[in-house]
């Protein structure tokens, strides 16, 4: 019983080590892909379509930095499976892009309550 238990305080404590290792590793990505962008010959067409790219690759970083180490939903082999891509951003970004997934609705609906709310309660 007391491996189980060692094994289980071990494990808290790799979580926030690995998950702040990923979390690092998508910010060096990220910051990759941005000198990149501003470096490579590129036309401003380009660089237009890659906005979307980019955007969604601030937000999955955005999304693992907001993660509770102390309840991250992410077991530990899910994380290093991650970072054992060569490009953990760009992995999960194409992860997200293959689930053919639409916000437009729930962008639409959210743009119409923060409207109505400010309509209603004059707070523009």
């Amino acid at each position: 019983m007391s491996a189980h238990i060692m094994k289980s305080v071990g494990s808290r404590k790799e979580k926030p080590m690995l998950l702040q290792k990923l979390r690092q590793r998508l910010k060096d990505e990220y910051t990759a892909l941005c000198t990149y962008l501003t470096t490579a010959p590129m036309t401003a067409s380009d660089l237009l379509n890659k906005s979307y790219e980019v955007v969604w690759k601030q937000e999955i970083m955005s999304l693992f930095d907001n993660i509770p180490e102390h309840n991250c939903r992410y077991s530990d082999d899910m994380l290093s499976w991650i970072l054992s891509k060569d490009n953990a951003l760009d992995f999960l970004y194409q992860t997200w892009r293959h689930t053919d997934y639409l916000l437009t609705s729930e962008f639409a609906d959210l743009l119409y309550d923060e409207l109505t709310v400010r309509k209603d309660g004059s707070n523009e």
